[in-house]
């Protein structure tokens, strides 16, 4: 397993915290395909609400749009307690509170 160096972790979790910020921007506009644009294209994508998993973007994707295409109003959406732990080149695991 490769060593990253101080500046590839910090490079690497600046990228995927503008992920996260991109997301919740295109949320705040109301571009359901903007915000989904972040997510995993993989039937591995797990997404967990309401006592409910769902696999796959795809999936996910068809969810979201049933649930806001009838009007359902999407609010303002950011993310607090944001923590990025960059494990290698293409892993990290990313933590936060959807507010």
């Amino acid at each position: 397993m490769k060593t990253l160096s101080t500046t590839e972790r910090e490079r690497t979790e600046s990228a995927i915290r503008n992920v996260f910020e991109e997301g919740c921007a295109a949320w705040n506009r109301g571009e359901l395909d903007g915000y989904l644009a972040g997510y995993w294209d993989s039937e591995k994508t797990l997404w967990i609400s309401g006592g409910s998993l769902t696999r796959g973007k795809a999936a996910i994707a068809a969810a979201y749009k049933r649930r806001f295409s009838m009007g359902g109003h999407m609010g303002k959406l950011s993310v607090a307690q944001l923590e990025i732990d960059v494990m290698t080149p293409d892993d990290a695991i990313a933590i936060g509170h959807w507010t």
